[in-house]
Parts: C-alpha cells; structure tokens; sequence
C-alpha cells in the first residue's frame, strides 16, 4: 500500500473564486490528532508514532499552510487553507471543451446505434465507406441552445429575428453535406442519414408549437433504443410518406457513437476523447446552459410520459473543483442499480481516486422522489412543483436512474456528517 493510499480518506474542494481549499477527513479526531498533522505547500501529513512513516496527503493545488484552520468534529476532521497561486492557475471551467469535439467531428465516417451498432450514415459499398470521411464538408459549431430567448439581450437595436436565414422560429435548420454540433447532440439533413434505418414515434411527436419546432421521437429501426429526435415542417397523420416531411434529424451523442477517420491507427487524443462522454457529462453542460439562459439553478427532472417529479436538483455551486484520495470501488453501495453504475462509473475511476488531481465539479443539493419523503420534503416538491422560475427537464428513465446513480456515487465520497442538508442530499457531477 502506498503512503498516500494509507492516509485517511479525505475529500477536497477547491473554490477558486475566493481561493480556498477545504480538506475533510473522514476520521475522528481520537483517531487522527490535530497536532500531530503537518502541512507543507503542496501536501498534508500524519504521522501516528515516531516510529511509523509519515502518511503522506498529495494536494492539487499550492496552500498557505500559515492560513489553515482547523474544525474537529466528532466523526471528521475539517481543514481550510487560502490557495497560494493566482486564480487563474485553478479556474473551474469545463472539462468538455467544445472545440475538441469540432476538431474530431471532422474525420466522421459513421454513425452507429450505441445498443446494436446499427450504422445510420448511408453507405452502399465499400469503396464509398472509405470515402464517407469526405462526405461531409462543414461542421458547425451551433449556438446555445437558448439562442433565440437570448437575442433581446445580445442586441441594442429592435430586429425581426424571426426572418434570419438559417432558422425558422428558433429552429436551427439542417445543412446538406454538414454536420451541426450541439453540446448533447448533432442534426443532419435527411439527405444525409440512412432513414429507414430510423423509427419515428409519431405517438410521441409534439404537435405544439414550442421553442424547439415540431419533432417527434427517433428510434433505432432494428432495436428500438432511442436515439435523437427528427425534425417536420408539420408532423403527419400517418406513416405513410413520412420520410418526406422530414427537415433536420437530430441524434443524440449519448445515445449514438461516432467513428472518425484513422481511430484505430492513431493514438486517442483530447479531440477524439470528446466524442466518447457519458450522458452525466452532457447533462452537466445542459444544466449549466440553462441556467445560464434563465438565471434558475434549481430544476424538476421527470421522467418522459409523466408528470410527476422523481428527482429535485439545486446547483449550490458550478465554479469549483474537487479531488480525493479514495478509489470510487472503495465507497461503492450494494443498492445501487446495476445497470446505471457501469454507465456512470468510468467518470469516477478516470477523474478521482488520485488526490494529486482535481476534476471540475458542480455541487448540487438533490432529493430522490421516487422514495418515501418526510412531510417536510413533500411540502418542498409541492412549493417547487408550482414555482414558475424552477425549470422542469423531461428524461427517458434510463438516463434518470443515471444521474441518480452518478449523485449518490458522488454523496459517498463526502464524510457521512456532510451528506444532509436541509431535507436534501448532497452531492456533486464532474463536468
């Protein structure tokens, strides 16, 4: 075992913001005496006897160990420190960077269904599978998806922005030979997907006019595994000839995956790495992107078909980061669906377990309402449900019982004593 494996289990959060990191130490403070913890720049620590080896915390970051304080607890020892270097050198941005994906999207040569690795993109031989990379030959990087709500904000002068090319009522419309890259999804032209090899749930279509336009539920044709949504000008009454009122398919990048020119032969790089995110990764930027379009940080999440709440988020903080010294197998939960963690767990295994490197985070405060609530807690879904400023998103179960998973994952890691709070659980998603 190594020095720092045998160290206590401690969970770090770096606030770059007012340059502070706090270190909590699940253990108690019989177990771990104060004073007999050492604090140096760029690590912590504790040396039981004389005669022991010092159990050696690595830190992420450079401390002022003048500034710490200390906070005993009966079950945790809390340590504060001021962060010694710039802000700059610890800002919390997103792990995703957009232009990665931009840069990978280049080489496309298919796309296949996640669950049966169904190819979508159209190709009758193999000569033009080779050739598919140049098929198309745009990728665009798409605005926010709230562009539209935001354009009074963007301008200083009154503009029918309804007549913009490109759109139709705050619709970005599909390209031929382009591919238009949205943070959780892409849209192609018609023309450029293989669309029997889709099937569309007109039984699920909207036919309302929303933000979004007409669209209707898109579904792998030989498994049935959603996969992105398609596009009309008017959603049909039947299936018949539904191909042609097709404008835009859009398909969701964690339902699908990619194949780029030259992944086998190349090495796997920061670019290609974007394509490969778990849908908790893309539900992170979608929270951050709608709260940054509507100024709420607290959302209802539901379940498609149903209107009753199953899961209640509160960002308390998007700005931050976190790290730990415990490898994610170390805290795990016999309940926990089985399923959902092996989708979730690579997040966990690839980003934490190693004190030395911090992960940015989002901390969030979240109730399960799928169980037994208190009286307490049903009075805060009741307030909730009928807030106008509290967002509602609508999940297919699948990915619900993910981002559940991923946030009781995350609530393990911290001292049991800062779990609860408020009637809520916390916890944080890695962005």
């Amino acid at each position: 075992m190594s020095s720092q494996s045998s160290f206590p289990p401690a969970f770090l959060e770096i606030l770059p913001n007012v340059r502070s990191l706090t270190i909590s130490i699940n253990e108690s403070p019989e177990r771990l005496p104060v004073e007999k913890l050492k604090f140096q720049e760029k690590s912590i620590s504790y040396t039981p006897n004389e005669q022991d080896p010092p159990q050696i915390l690595s830190l992420p970051v450079s401390i002022d160990p003048r500034s710490a304080t200390t906070t005993v607890k009966s079950e945790n020892v809390d340590l504060k420190f001021s962060l010694r270097s710039s802000l700059d050198d610890y800002k919390s941005r997103s792990a995703t960077d957009p232009g990665a994906a931009i840069k990978a999207f280049q080489g496309l040569t298919q796309i296949h269904c996640q669950t049966c690795k169904t190819a979508f993109l159209p190709t009758s031989s193999p000569d033009e599978a080779s050739e598919q990379a140049h098929h198309f030959r745009r990728i665009i990087d798409m605005p926010s998806e709230y562009w539209h709500e935001l354009t009074d904000c963007w301008a200083c002068h009154r503009e029918d922005y309804s007549q913009l090319p490109g759109q139709k009522a705050g619709v970005i419309l599909a390209q031929r030979h382009a591919v238009l890259v949205a943070r959780s999804y892409v849209v192609l032209h018609p023309e450029d997907v293989d669309l029997p090899r889709l099937s569309v749930d007109l039984a699920g279509a909207n036919k309302g006019s929303l933000r979004l336009g007409r669209y209707a539920p898109a579904l792998c044709a030989s498994c049935q595994q959603p996969v992105g949504e398609c596009y009309f000008d008017e959603i049909p009454q039947d299936a018949t000839n539904i191909a042609e009122h097709i404008r835009g398919v859009k398909l969701f990048r964690y339902w699908v995956d990619f194949v780029v020119a030259d992944t086998a032969s190349s090495p796997l790089t920061t670019e290609k790495d974007a394509l490969n995110r778990t849908f908790v990764s893309f539900f992170a930027d979608d929270l951050l992107e709608s709260a940054d379009a509507h100024a709420s940080y607290r959302f209802i999440i539901q379940t498609q078909g149903s209107d009753e709440p199953r899961l209640l988020l509160w960002i308390l903080n998007w700005n931050m980061a976190v790290s730990t010294n415990t490898p994610v197998h170390d805290i795990l939960d016999p309940t926990m669906d089985a399923t959902s963690l092996e989708r979730v767990l690579s997040i966990y295994t690839q980003n934490l377990g190693h004190s030395e490197k911090m992960h940015p985070a989002m901390k969030i405060l979240y109730l399960d309402c799928s169980q037994s609530v208190t009286s307490a807690q049903e009075s805060i879904v009741t307030s909730w449900r009928g807030n106008g400023q509290v967002e509602s998103i609508s999940l297919h179960p699948s990915l619900h019982d993910q981002v559940l998973t991923a946030l009781r994952v995350s609530t393990a890691y911290l001292p049991p004593a800062k779990r609860d709070l408020n009637g809520f659980k916390v916890g944080f998603i890695l962005r």
